[in-house]
């Protein structure tokens, strides 16, 4: 009888330890903890570049429907992290879901830049002014990284895919939430099977924040000292330029990168125009002034220079387009000819900042340039390129001309008043005008308090 009883104990006694291993790997399956990282701020050339290739290649979601993503990157702005000296980039963002708001937060870990979509819909009315309601971060294709339910800006709970997490509430593809599609549809981010778990996410703050973790991974919401977070409803603040310093010769410019250090913009002119292969096509040009018809080159990316096509009986040159980073041209010396660069001249120019901007080119070292029996005059580019180029979005071709043209006849024959006139007219602001001396320098091109212009030392 002894014997049986023992044999009995000894039966329950592994079943107890076969329970308690099953617990603990529910319990390990259900939290999944964030891995240790190292994460960086993702510059704003970075952040461009991220989204140009995201726009290329965009999906719809794992619904089989887009969530017409939309947003303003001039709107970038870094907002602080709690426990890091790096930043996190964050852009106002629309989509579908007119009652949610939404964001697109990007932060690099361990060199990989990610980027996600923090989606708020509040379910309470805010009487004390903190958010009720569910918070989703979603890719930027609107499928489900994380998520919590959300009381007085607190964490309650937090979302797992099903397949991460055995127990738990469900929240469904059944789930009622309706964004303000439009059209009666549900939140297209929410229609995906999600289990929800209470969890204890509390902080000494007003609001819970999210961990870095959190945001980029469905990892269980962790806040002490050793992780760093965000605290997602405040922040906007932009950081310094950048926490890393540049070596000896080189300052930041104004997007944070590390250039050649020429704070004297007349010397930056001249050291562009006098480079080997840009000179020998300046002194080329110089000897086409008088000729009937305009003669032009475009600057490839890789500093080479490309002669453009003619056309409008030499009156128009093909200077490159978009695909190129800078050009240098004639004008005539017919009696029509205007001795200073062109409406189209400066809608090219920009086009091409803009495109040396995208693909990492220092967009100071970009000229645009003209060459006439007036001298020689090169336009050079230190502002914010996207607001510039934006400028131009209600004008057509044929409005800028005529603009151009009235302009011109208000000038007086003071060119550079009719370029300074022209561009102040569409709001930009970034480009400056310099022309050649007689003995090889460059002086910039100004306009007086009156309106009359005058050259200067830089």
């Amino acid at each position: 009888m002894k014997k049986r009883k023992i044999k009995n104990y000894f039966k329950l006694g592994i079943l107890l330890i076969g329970f308690l291993i099953t617990l603990t790997n529910c319990e390990q399956e259900e939290i999944i903890v964030q891995k240790d990282s190292v994460y960086k701020t993702v510059s704003k050339l970075e952040v461009l570049e991220f989204l140009n290739s995201y726009e290329k290649n965009k999906t719809s979601n794992r619904t089989g429907r887009s969530i017409d993503l939309k947003y303003d990157i001039t709107s970038l702005k870094y907002e602080s992290l709690i426990n890091s000296k790096e930043f996190l980039a964050v852009i106002p963002a629309n989509t579908i879901h007119k009652s949610v708001y939404s964001r697109i937060l990007l932060i690099k870990e361990n060199n990989e830049i990610h980027a996600v979509l923090f989606n708020m819909f509040s379910t309470e009315l805010n009487v004390s002014n903190s958010f009720s309601g569910i918070i989703q971060i979603t890719d930027l294709n609107g499928n489900f990284i994380n998520g919590y339910r959300v009381k007085e800006g607190k964490f309650t709970s937090q979302f797992f895919k099903e397949q991460l997490s055995k127990k738990g509430n469900k929240l469904s593809k059944s789930t009622s939430i309706d964004c303000g599609c439009g059209n009666g549809e549900f939140c297209l981010i929410w229609t995906q099977n999600l289990n929800e778990i209470t969890i204890n996410a509390n902080s000494g703050s007003a609001t819970s924040p999210v961990s870095l973790g959190g945001l980029i991974g469905n990892y269980y919401n962790i806040i002490d000292n050793e992780y760093a977070y965000w605290e997602w409803d405040g922040g906007g603040n932009p950081p310094p330029i950048n926490p890393i310093d540049c070596e000896t010769g080189y300052t930041k410019d104004i997007y944070g990168n590390c250039v050649k250090n020429e704070s004297n913009p007349c010397n930056k002119v001249f050291n562009l125009m006098n480079d080997s292969k840009t000179k020998a096509i300046s002194d080329t040009l110089s000897t086409k002034i008088y000729e009937s018809r305009e003669y032009g080159y475009s600057k490839n990316k890789d500093g080479n220079w490309q002669q453009g096509t003619v056309s409008n009986n030499g009156h128009s040159i093909d200077l490159g387009g978009n695909s190129s980073v800078g050009f240098l041209h004639t004008h005539t010396n017919n009696i029509n000819s205007v001795h200073m660069l062109s409406d189209t001249d400066i809608v090219t120019y920009l086009s091409q900042v803009r495109h040396a901007f995208y693909n990492g080119i220092e967009i100071s070292s970009v000229i645009g340039g003209m060459i006439s029996a007036s001298g020689t005059y090169v336009m050079t580019y230190n502002g914010d390129i996207l607001s510039d180029r934006a400028a131009l979005g209600g004008w057509t071709e044929k409005m800028l001309r005529d603009e151009y043209l009235k302009i011109y006849d208000k000038s007086g024959g003071d060119m550079t008043k009719l370029f300074y006139d022209f561009i102040n007219k569409l709001g930009i602001k970034g480009i400056t005008l310099t022309k050649r001396q007689s003995d090889g320098t460059y002086k910039k091109s100004v306009l007086n308090a009156d309106g009359t212009s005058k050259e200067e030392e830089c």
